[in-house]
């Protein structure tokens, strides 16, 4: 019958998430040459990379907002996904003294992000009731040369930890 399918075909794509969600998990401990074959199962068997990238980093956002505190002491949240002329700042707080910063997210920060948050940037801060903005440039893993950029530009890069801002590290566990 037709409704036995449509419960077949949500359990199927439940269970075809939650597979591809534990690879994607574990996607960041593989070794560099086994992650094309991961991004080619996923993509090509479930079409849910780009879904759960996009999740991933909707949640990292998330967790940064609830716990802003990340950036610095005295850090409040004004609003996540603060909106621009030219699309969403990801989150917008105040520093300790008062100061609007902008904070660009990435899961892997490279050159184009910092661009993306150099743009912001210079329209807030023609803002008279924002300026001077400050930026913030959070990723799990920032990549040297966007660093060095960021640096250059006044732009201060900050590197999350997932699994520690969704409780999931452990120190016990570690050696060192």
């Amino acid at each position: 019958s037709s409704a036995a399918s449509d419960v077949y075909k949500r359990q199927l794509h439940s269970s075809r998430l939650r597979r591809s969600l534990f690879l994607l998990l574990r996607y960041k401990h593989l070794p560099c040459q086994d992650h094309h074959l991961l991004d080619h199962h996923l993509l090509h068997h479930y079409g849910l990379l780009g879904q759960l990238w996009a999740f991933l980093l909707a949640h990292l956002q998330e967790l940064l907002a609830e716990q802003i505190e990340v950036l610095g002491a005295g850090y409040r949240l004004v609003r996540r996904e603060f909106p621009t002329a030219i699309g969403p700042v990801d989150i917008m707080a105040k520093d300790a003294e008062g100061r609007s910063v902008a904070v660009e997210i990435k899961r892997v920060g490279g050159i184009d992000g910092v661009e993306q948050l150099t743009r912001y940037l210079e329209l807030l801060d023609r803002d008279p009731l924002l300026t001077p903005v400050q930026g913030v440039f959070a990723a799990q893993t920032i990549k040297p040369q966007a660093r060095v950029l960021a640096e250059d530009r006044g732009i201060r890069c900050v590197t999350l930890d997932y699994d520690a801002m969704r409780g999931m590290d452990d120190p016990t566990s570690r050696l060192f």
